[in-house]
């Protein structure tokens, strides 16, 4: 599970019941509050028919080497098949689905891998046994397969990050089309652009941070001991109950959230402010119902705050607090900010409008808190990375030194190269790649791959977006060093801070266009499209690196997951594209910023939109006020993220916020989501500490089923919309805010 990076997840607490491991020592413990090292315990099994997965469970993982295999576990020659092939792409589908639906409403994602593993265990596990053979049936499903399934549903399902927010600014900044289904074919094509830069160079750091590095990517960890639970019980009771609880909750989810479009004020949103307003003498409550605290009974977002637990989850909250129960009602008060009056009513106030005639001098609070949000993510983001500045710096050495051993056989490198083998000496000897030639991707292989690819980019960047060859070539360059930065950063911490490497590289491309004899238009085009690239880039290179991960401790073929991984983002290439066209014709206010009311909020969007302009305008569009806050706020989020590493006390840890989740609720102008996570925290906490097994079993399964299945419901609810029977048609606006409908 991953956080809007995309900040992505912390590794879950449900983390911590998974089967004993050892070595598991990070910079910090995998709930991202603990920097000491992880033991994580499991008993799940009580009946007497799981013993020997029991037994399992009670057998120490070393997670510096590949685990040993199961008794009786057969030998896999074709891991890649058909049928793995058929399911991984329909679950990453599915995720991808989920996550195109969540990050336009909040930019937070879902990650595949865990969701691959268990339903691809689920699906193919028993049909293996019980099919006939023309169906998939009567051949060997083992762990390494279920790694290929798991391999093909994240690159199917990984390019949802494109669209939370940059491809988006590029509409909102009219630098494309009037409307994304006139650009269909340049979506294509640059969206192929993105992604296949992370199938190769996920293989080439694949040595670096998995085997010289011993790199511990908790999250895909977690994915490998999960697979080898679930084999080792087979299709016995636990296993098939956690897939069968999954099941029945993304069904659940998924049909709750289709129904509620169709009467949103009663079985989606509680607009509580505003139903004592309406019923009662206490006016004045309308107030909080303007500035949006009220409940939303979603089912992903309660599984999200199960998921990340109560740090994020209370960390959202206050963030929600202060942001819109503090500072924004403060700066109305203080004439620093203003409202839109509904026509209606003028008791209704808006105050989250982006669409402003002048952003500097009559902002809405929405615009006003951008800046401060904004900040504290981006100083929050790079200071965990900074915190784990050491192991980075080694794995670029690393990098560096393997590099200079390729140079050519002369006297002008000789001195270099043998310093290089000398650096390399003095590594850890136990580096060797344990999978068979046979079984490895060749050098040729990726090295030609990210050739075409750098050629194909160069070509489409040229011909559609008026990028010369230099520029291209740098996007490519910084997409990268950025891999290199996130992968390291989720090898240590669980962060990969793909979306904020993404603004890095636009304050890149805005120095590099600044002296040029540019337009406004080509600035900002240059600015997002360059930024694009190397966000796709590095996302997908850190989610490719840590599925070879999880393969690599189940003794998977990389060159199978490769194959994987490149079909996957094949498919991903067009279902991402016809999911964004489905989501914004369903909603045109995702990017129309003069709709004043939309249900999704797109916070990823303002940030690249404002990044753009801060760099490319003449003068920054930031209200003063505002600006001075976002420095006392990133300053604020650089102490509290370097205290957390240096001073502050284990037992503390659990209650100092997470900085970039705080940031976070500045920019998404409603509270409910804050509400349902720190909700769905308490409960897995309650749920956790009274009963351990069950939450052992099912602590994943639940929560993964409610934010599939209301993502899922999400994209019905939008096909609903476009055919002309969804909610807008044959909703009820009862319970709404003015009577008007709010699916």
């Amino acid at each position: 599970m991953y956080l809007m990076d995309k900040l992505q997840l912390i590794a879950p607490p449900f983390l911590r019941s998974l089967p004993r491991v050892e070595n598991m020592s990070t910079e910090r413990q995998l709930n991202g509050n603990d920097k000491s090292g992880a033991i994580f315990t499991i008993n799940d099994s009580p009946s007497e028919q799981d013993s020997r997965a029991r037994e399992e469970d009670e057998e120490l993982l070393d997670i510096t080497r590949p685990f040993p295999d199961l008794p009786g576990q057969r030998d896999e020659p074709a891991q890649l098949t058909i049928r793995a092939l058929i399911v991984g792409t329909v679950l990453g589908a599915v995720v991808s689905a989920s996550n195109m639906y969540l990050c336009l409403k909040t930019g937070w994602t879902f990650g595949a891998s865990l969701f691959g593993a268990i339903l691809g265990f689920a699906i193919l596990k028993p049909s293996s046994v019980y099919l006939p053979k023309f169906l998939g049936g009567g051949h060997y499903f083992g762990p390494r397969e279920n790694v290929a399934v798991q391999s093909i549903a994240t690159g199917a399902g990984s390019l949802s990050i494109l669209f939370e927010g940059a491809v988006p600014a590029l509409y909102r900044l009219n630098l494309m089309s009037p409307t994304p289904r006139q650009d269909f074919w340049r979506l294509i094509t640059f969206t192929a652009v993105c992604a296949f830069y992370g199938c190769f160079f996920g293989v080439a750091l694949r040595k670096f941070y998995i085997i010289r590095l011993k790199g511990i990517f908790p999250t895909p960890t977690a994915t490998a001991v999960t697979i080898r639970s679930l084999h080792a019980a087979g299709l016995a009771g636990d296993a098939m109950r956690k897939a069968r609880v999954l099941v029945g909750t993304f069904i659940g989810a998924c049909l709750f959230k289709t129904g509620s479009v169709y009467a949103p004020g009663i079985l989606w949103d509680w607009n509580i402010f505003y139903w004592i307003y309406k019923t009662t003498s206490w006016k004045s409550a309308i107030v909080a119902s303007n500035w949006g605290w009220y409940i939303e009974l979603t089912p992903a977002f309660f599984g999200v705050g199960m998921l990340t637990g109560l740090n994020v989850g209370l960390s959202y909250l206050a963030g929600s607090v202060v942001a819109w129960g503090i500072i924004g009602p403060a700066t109305l008060r203080t004439g620093l900010t203003f409202g839109v009056p509904n026509k209606k009513n003028p008791d209704i106030v808006s105050y989250k409008s982006l669409d402003l005639a002048d952003p500097v001098n009559e902002p809405s609070a929405r615009y006003f808190l951008l800046w401060p949000g904004l900040m504290i993510l981006m100083c929050a983001t790079f200071t965990e990375v900074a915190m784990n500045a050491p192991a980075l710096w080694k794995g670029l050495k690393l990098v560096a030194a393997s590099s200079a051993r390729r140079l050519p056989n002369s006297r002008r490198f000789e001195r270099t190269k043998a310093d290089a083998d000398a650096y390399l000496l003095r590594g850890d000897q136990e580096d060797d790649d344990p999978a068979p030639p046979s079984e490895r991707v060749p050098k040729w292989m990726w090295a030609s791959g990210v050739s075409l690819t750098m050629f194909f980019t160069c070509l489409v960047l040229g011909l559609q977006y008026d990028m010369n060859v230099g520029l291209s070539i740098l996007a490519v360059i910084l997409g990268f060093l950025f891999s290199c930065i996130a992968t390291q950063s989720a090898a240590t911490a669980d962060i990969a801070p793909a979306s904020y490497c993404g603004k890095a590289s636009q304050l890149v491309f805005g120095g590099v266009t600044s002296p040029g004899h540019y337009s406004l238009h080509d600035k900002q085009l240059v600015n997002l499209v360059g930024g694009i690239v190397a966000t796709g880039a590095a996302a997908q290179s850190t989610d490719m690196v840590s599925d070879l991960r999880t393969g690599y401790l189940l003794g998977a073929s990389h060159r199978a997951q490769f194959y994987g991984q490149v079909c996957g983002s094949f498919v991903a290439v067009w279902l991402s594209v016809g999911l964004f066209l489905l989501f914004t014709t369903a909603y045109p206010c995702i990017l129309d910023a003069s709709i004043e009311e939309c249900s999704f909020s797109t916070p990823a969007l303002g940030a690249w939109v404002a990044v753009a302009e801060a760099i490319t305008l003449s003068s920054l569009p930031i209200p003063p006020v505002s600006g001075y806050l976002a420095v006392a706020f990133g300053a604020l989020a650089i102490v509290v993220v370097y205290a957390r590493y240096h001073l502050f006390p284990k037992s503390w840890l659990t209650w100092v916020p997470n900085l970039s989740v705080f940031g976070l609720a500045f920019m998404v102008p409603t509270t409910q989501y804050a509400i349902a996570m720190a909700a769905g925290a308490v409960v897995a906490h309650a749920w956790r500490r009274r009963w351990q097994r069950s939450y052992a079993r099912n602590g994943y399964a639940v929560p993964a089923g409610l934010i599939a299945g209301e993502g899922i419901g999400g994209l019905v609810a939008a096909l609903l919309e476009v055919t002309g029977v969804g909610g807008t048609a044959y909703g009820s606006g009862i319970g709404c805010v003015g009577g008007t409908y709010c699916g």
